[in-house]
């Protein structure tokens, strides 16, 4: 994970969410999710048109 974050690869943050766990790990850290907030991002998730491998 520590070399994901590189100029090359244009990644400016990375997210690990546990919609289950209601917890979300980003560049800030470690953050307890609300119901609400949960909801949110699992449906900005859902909505997320999806790439074909290799994109």
């Amino acid at each position: 994970m520590n070399h994901l974050q590189t100029l090359e690869t244009g990644i400016e943050d990375i997210v690990f969410v546990s919609f289950k766990e209601d917890w979300l790990i980003n560049n800030n850290g470690l953050v307890n999710l609300d119901a609400k907030t949960n909801e949110q991002i699992h449906e900005g998730y859902m909505n997320t048109p999806k790439k074909p491998l290799g994109s």
